[in-house]
């Protein structure tokens, strides 16, 4: 009996050995996956002179719940590393050009177990950090845009997902891990990214509108009584955190702002940095929210944690287009009784504007004009004017970077130029063609008279937008202007948007033209095929007769 409860015994112990190997070895298997799915570092640090490296290792670091820090300049990179403690977990990814070479000496003086990502570019860095953090869904973005990344980091951080940075660049070398991922395809993205992706689309046609969209999910799924106020320019830890963000124009808040915050029950809005004070002063007092503004951070000094100072913030800026536009002239034709003013666009991006003449207390207003880069606007306003009221023309146009979100507001005080303006000259856009070999767009005119004319064509190349101005020429009777693009099938068939601005003035071209043309693929001319041939039969000839003659 005694021998048979042993022998029990025994195989018991044999048992549980066996049990225990198993579990050991499945745990020798698991643990790597683990460790390479949701490794959680310490301290993430970013060193790198794109933009697009920091935000998303920012981005990572968020989502994965983790301190982060990036590095703006060599100073800022010293205190980064003063405030990380002997021994620490860092995760560092580094840019191809970095602020503080030296980081990562330092950090191994100090003992610290360092990981260093350096990838080729951002696309590869994004990949490697989304499959990390094993994410479902993806909100996909221009790279363009600075401020498209900041609308998009709190929803991405509050439904643990990410963002992709996609343009027809890179396109190719994401679109088959993105296909089984849910997408939202936000702001103003690429041809070729729209029609390989599919996904819910937000397009609102600026960037405030397509944030308020963004910010409408956010608070389908989230609560939030805190919202944070910024322009987009920059990065800061606090846009971050995963509280809603707001877009603001640095003159102006919108009214579709103003009824969101009220909507919400929003009690609390957070300005970060001093630039948009004016503004988000206006946010408050219009939906009757506390405002708190975030305008520096504390640091430790050697003196211990009791005796700190407050330092600027790290900014980390990133590409930002503004609005520009200048008032430049005004005449007025007193045999017509109209007023003319001309404006100009001296910036990058198109411009968006309304305009009011103001002349001895009578008030005139004009609607929506749009003015691409490098190009004028001559608007016209009918009023009766004596000489002296001439001499006092108040001119204000409202402008911005799309029509629901004219921001900005410029004055001017004009003096007039009084004449007769006669000007019998029209001209006439009638169509354009496209040499593929040559690379050149033509836009064929036609004018009645003598015209000087300036042209500008809004149109996709490879899929992408440009805005392109001409020299001012002369015009008798027929006339081609030309412009160098590149220009697929696809593109040509968007068509081209032509405006020229013409006069019998050089100075003052305030006629202008406006068509849409889809240009032909200019053929060889036949007769040009036929001289090739008829100089290759002459070369050959030549060549047969000194040929005998040597014989």
């Amino acid at each position: 009996m005694l021998l048979e409860n042993k022998n029990i015994y025994i195989l018991k112990i044999i048992d549980i050995k066996k049990f225990m190997r198993k579990i050991l070895f499945l745990i020798v298997l698991i643990v790597p996956f683990i460790f390479l799915i949701s490794s959680v570092y310490a301290y993430v640090i970013v060193d790198s002179q794109d933009w697009h490296d920091t935000y998303l290792a920012s981005l990572y670091a968020a989502v994965n719940g983790e301190d982060f820090n990036f590095i703006i300049n060599e100073a800022q990179g010293k205190n980064v590393i003063q405030g990380i403690p002997p021994g620490s977990d860092v995760l560092l990814i580094t840019g191809e050009k970095q602020y503080f070479p030296a980081i990562v000496a330092q950090l191994k003086a100090k003992n610290c177990n360092v990981e260093e990502i350096k990838l080729g570019d951002y696309t590869d860095l994004m990949k490697e950090l989304a499959k990390r953090l094993d994410v479902e869904s993806i909100v996909v973005i221009s790279p363009t845009f600075g401020y498209d990344a900041i609308s998009v980091a709190p929803y991405a951080i509050k439904t643990h997902g990410f963002v992709y940075f996609v343009d027809e660049n890179n396109i190719d070398r994401v679109k088959d891990e993105l296909s089984n991922k849910k997408l939202i395809l936000y702001g103003d993205l690429h041809r070729d990214v729209i029609s390989s992706l599919t996904g819910e689309r937000i397009n609102e046609g600026s960037r405030f509108h397509n944030n308020l969209k963004i910010l409408e999910k956010y608070y389908e799924g989230f609560s939030a009584p805190q919202l944070i106020v910024t322009s987009g320019e920059f990065m800061e830890a606090s846009l971050f955190s995963g509280q809603p963000i707001m877009l603001l124009g640095k003159q102006k808040v919108l009214p579709e702002q103003i009824e969101f915050v009220k909507q919400h029950e929003i009690k609390v809005i957070l300005l970060i940095g001093y630039e948009l004070l004016d503004v988000a002063n206006v946010l408050k007092e219009k939906t009757g929210v506390r405002g708190i503004m975030k305008f520096g951070k504390g640091t430790a000094q050697a003196g211990g944690e009791f005796m700190r100072r407050v330092e600027p913030l790290d900014l980390y800026f990133m590409p930002f287009y503004t609005p520009e536009i200048s008032i430049e002239k005004a005449s007025y034709d007193i045999a017509s009784k109209k007023l003319y003013v001309q404006f100009f666009n001296p910036g990058v991006i198109p411009v968006y504007f309304t305009s009011v003449v103001s002349v001895a207390g009578r008030v005139y207003e004009h609607g929506i004009e749009k003015i691409n880069p490098g190009s004028s606007v001559v608007v016209e306003y009918l009023s009766e004017l004596t000489e002296k009221e001439t001499k006092n023309i108040n001119v204000t146009v409202i402008y911005g970077e799309a029509q629901k979100a004219l921001e900005y507001e410029k004055t001017a005080t004009l003096q007039a130029e009084v004449s007769e303006i006669s000007d019998k000259c029209n001209l006439t856009i009638d169509g354009g063609a496209y040499n593929e070999k040559s690379l050149i767009l033509k836009v064929f005119v036609s004018t009645n008279t003598e015209c000087y004319a300036k042209p500008s064509v809004s149109l996709t190349s490879l899929g992408k937008k440009k805005y392109l101005v001409g020299d001012v020429q002369l015009i008798k009777g027929k006339g081609t202007f030309t412009f160098d693009v590149r220009m697929d099938r696809l593109d040509l068939k968007e068509g081209v948007d032509v405006e020229i601005d013409y006069g019998e003035n050089k100075e003052f071209l305030f006629k202008k033209a406006k068509k849409k043309i889809y240009p032909e693929i200019e053929k060889e001319s036949s007769s040009m095929i036929y001289l090739i041939i008829i100089v290759s039969i002459i070369i050959a000839s030549i060549l047969i007769l000194a040929k005998r003659k040597r014989e």
